[in-house]
């Protein structure tokens, strides 16, 4: 229940061209920061700083790869954005920022971040995992952008992932690709009809979906043709599917902002419009339980916060973001079912 992205494609028989723009893609995006951090030529333990408040992959890509995370706070009270304390950088001399551009928003402090990051010779990647679509001039600057195919993404397909480059800092991996028959290419097909609105698995993908679960590879392959399919045709109508999140979007915020108790995290009107990011105030987990017996899919980066932890926003705040889709495959009717109960939350 508390896991409800669905992509936009609601079809899982189409045909589409490759964008040719797909040069280098990855089958995942933690296995492309992988890649992009090997190609910096850092030595063991060399720090790079990540968002406390960001999925496990981030750190993990960094930790595979035997660098010593750095986390950071966040800003304020009632902000998910990242605190890239600049002073604090350049001390504790980090040799790479990864500046994570959080759903379907551009980081507000990007262009402070890169201009210090080129500046002081600090490599500086581009998380936009989620955010494919937000402006690409402000992210030119820097040494890779990644964006992602996977669950609960602006442009959510059959998994992988994109790494581009500007054309100042261009660079070239070759990386093998998966056969028709690879597990990566059976989990993709399988995933995609998993977040196909309303789908519902058979037995025999369910017991399938499980088998191939249970194989976990690092190795690093490019997307499958499968993959590089879906992927393209997720971003070809990209700007077609945005009215209808907009519209679904729209609906959410007017009853969360009548709701004292729930305030919209983050809305500066430049958004991809394919979640909503709400705050609770007070009380999450009866808030979440509520979401829950009224059945409000929604998802959370966070369900517990160690004691030891030193971060103080990320440690009072994170647990109190709840993402809920307005993917424009969710029909209007059941997004206003939920805006009325949101409304309604006391």
């Amino acid at each position: 229940m508390n896991y409800f992205f669905p992509s936009f494609i609601e079809r899982f028989e189409i045909e589409h061209e490759p964008l040719s723009q797909l040069e280098i893609t990855v089958n995942s995006g933690t296995n492309a920061l992988r890649l992009l951090l090997q190609s910096f030529n850092l030595s063991v333990n060399d720090k790079v700083c990540i968002p406390a408040f960001v999925c496990n992959s981030v750190r993990y890509a960094v930790e595979q790869k035997k660098l010593t995370p750095v986390l950071l706070d966040l800003k304020s009270d009632n902000s998910f954005w990242t605190f890239y304390n600049l002073n604090f950088i350049k001390s504790e001399n980090i040799k790479v920022v990864i500046l994570v551009h959080l759903y379907g928003f551009v980081h507000p402090d990007t262009k402070e971040i890169v201009d210090f990051c080129e500046n002081n010779n600090i490599k500086l990647i581009h998380d936009a995992a989620q955010s494919y679509g937000i402006d690409e001039k402000v992210l030119s600057q820097g040494n890779g952008t990644v964006y992602s195919f996977g669950p609960g993404k602006s442009t959510t397909a059959a998994g992988g992932a994109w790494i581009k480059f500007s054309k100042k800092n261009g660079s070239f991996f070759i990386l093998n690709k998966p056969s028709i028959f690879s597990f990566q290419n059976m989990k993709a097909k399988l995933f995609l009809k998993s977040r196909i609105f309303n789908y519902r698995l058979s037995k025999y993908e369910i017991f399938l979906n499980r088998i191939l679960n249970r194989f976990h590879s690092d190795t690093i392959f490019s997307m499958s043709s499968f993959q590089l399919k879906m992927a393209s045709y997720s971003i070809s109508i990209l700007k077609q599917i945005t009215p209808f999140r907009k519209k679904r979007y729209a609906i959410l915020k007017e009853a969360i902002t009548k709701n004292p108790l729930l305030e919209i995290a983050y809305d500066n009107d430049t958004g991809l419009y394919f979640k909503i990011i709400l705050f609770v105030k007070d009380g999450v987990k009866k808030f979440r339980n509520f979401l829950e017996m009224n059945g409000i899919p929604y998802f959370t980066l966070f369900n517990k916060i160690e004691e030891n932890n030193k971060l103080v926003y990320f440690k009072k705040n994170a647990l109190n973001f709840i993402e809920i889709s307005c993917e424009s495959c969710i029909p209007e009717s059941e997004i206003v079912r939920i805006a009325i109960l949101l409304n309604n939350y006391k």
